[in-house]
C-alpha cells in the first residue's frame, strides 16, 4: 500500500508520494519487507514523471517503459498500450495504479490503473489497463485513507504550486499517521512547462515535514482553546 496524490495547478502539477516500498509476499518468502525507496520515476529528459502504487514490481516495469516515451506524444491510449503489454505477463501481480505527469508542451496529468477481467472462454481472471486524463486531482494507493479529506476540503483548480506543494505533503504525511504500517516517508515532484519535472530537495522535504507537524499542533490548539460554554437542548418527553 502507498499514498500518492497529484494536483493540477495554475502554474504546473505537484506529485507527492510516501517512500515505503513493501515487496510482494510471493517474491519474498511470504514476508512483506518494508524498504525505503523512491516511488516516483522521472525520465532522463525530465519531461515525464510516474508514480508507482499497489504491486510495486509490476508498476516499476510500467514506469520504466513510460519514462522512455516522448512526453509530447503521451496520451491515455498510448499509456494503456504500454501497461497492457506488461499486464499480460504479470500473472497475479497485476494490481497497479500509476499517476503520470507529462510536463511538455504543457503539464498534463493521467491516472493509469488495472481492471480485473475474465476473457471469453477462460476461467482465469486477467487484467487490462484503463487510463484517463485528469484536469483536477487524483489519488493512487490507499484511496480509502481518511487523509483524502484534505484533498476534498482544500484543493481548488487554479491554485499555484506554492499552495499545492504543502497541501500534497501534508496529505501524504497525515496518511502515514493513519496507516503507519504501510505508509511512511515523503517525496515530492514539481512539474512545470519551463523546468520539467524535478524532485524537491532534501532540505525542502524537511521543512515540509516540520510545517505538517505545526499544522497538526495548531489544529489541536484551536480545538482545545475555545472558551465557549455549550448549551444543551432541554429534554422533551413524548
Amino acid at each position: 500500500m502507498t499514498m500518492q496524490v497529484a494536483m493540477v495547478g495554475k502554474d504546473g502539477i505537484v506529485l507527492a508520494s510516501d517512500t515505503m516500498w513493501l515487496s510482494s509476499g510471493e517474491l519474498a518468502g511470504q514476508i512483506r519487507v518494508p524498504l525505503p525507496a523512491t516511488k516516483i520515476r522521472i525520465s532522463d529528459a525530465g519531461d515525464v514523471a510516474v508514480s508507482q502504487a499497489r504491486n510495486m514490481e509490476t508498476c516499476s516495469l510500467i514506469a520504466r517503459e513510460v519514462v522512455q516515451l516522448d512526453g509530447k506524444q503521451i496520451s491515455a491510449y498510448r499509456l494503456e498500450e504500454v501497461a497492457n503489454d506488461i499486464l499480460g505477463r504479470a500473472g497475479k501481480r497485476a494490481d497497479v495504479q500509476c499517476l503520470v505527469v507529462s510536463a511538455k508542451p504543457r503539464p498534463r496529468l493521467f491516472r493509469l490503473w488495472s481492471m480485473p477481467e475474465r476473457k471469453p472462454g477462460s476461467r482465469r481472471m486477467s487484467a487490462r489497463a484503463e487510463c484517463a486524463e485528469i484536469s483536477g486531482s487524483a489519488i493512487a494507493g490507499d484511496d480509502q485513507n481518511a487523509a483524502v479529506f484534505l484533498l476534498q476540503a482544500y484543493y481548488k483548480e487554479g491554485l499555484t504550486l506554492h499552495y499545492l506543494i504543502p497541501l500534497a505533503a501534508h496529505l501524504v504525511l497525515a496518511a502515514g499517521k493513519l496507516n503507519s504500517g504501510a505508509i511512511n516517508g515523503l517525496e515530492v515532484v514539481g512539474c512545470t512547462r519551463n523546468d520539467g519535472c524535478r524532485h524537491l530537495s532534501t532540505e525542502t522535504i524537511k521543512r515540509l515535514k516540520l510545517l505538517s507537524r505545526k499544522l497538526d499542533k495548531q489544529t489541536q490548539s484551536l480545538l482545545s482553546a475555545h472558551g465557549e460554554e455549550f448549551a444543551y437542548a432541554p429534554n422533551v418527553i413524548g
